[in-house]
């Protein structure tokens, strides 16, 4: 009989369901705070991905994305359009870059400053 303390290739006991885990982490609704709050320390082993199931993923060049910008002046002319293409740039691809909306660059460069400094925190 294996070793119950030993380890597979993605980090995981040889007991280990992964279905099971799955669910009970999304049944919980507590999301990573509470992974966090409950003082877990370390990823666990439902966040890693065995290599074959990465095998499908198709290989997208960050260099040929090209993000969809929407121009909020353009409100001026037919708010109508300007919605509809909001809609389905994010129905689509699920994000996109806004430009004039007057927002000064200082306060964006501030915002992304800070953003940067949260995500930066040692745990």
């Amino acid at each position: 009989m294996p070793d119950p303390q030993s380890q597979q290739d993605d980090g995981s006991a040889w007991w280990y369901d992964h279905t099971k885990a799955m669910k009970e982490f999304d049944e919980s609704k507590a999301g990573v705070k509470g992974l966090m709050d409950a003082g877990v320390n370390t990823i666990l082993p439902f966040f890693f991905h065995p290599p074959e199931t990465l095998l499908d993923l198709k290989s997208v060049s960050i260099l040929a994305l090209e993000i969809p910008t929407v121009d909020l002046s353009a409100v001026k002319g037919s708010r109508m359009a300007l919605v509809e293409q909001i809609q389905q740039t994010a129905s689509t691809l699920g994000f996109f870059q806004v430009v004039n909306h007057g927002i000064p660059e200082e306060v964006i460069r501030g915002t992304l400053t800070t953003v940067k400094a949260f995500h930066e925190q040692l745990l």
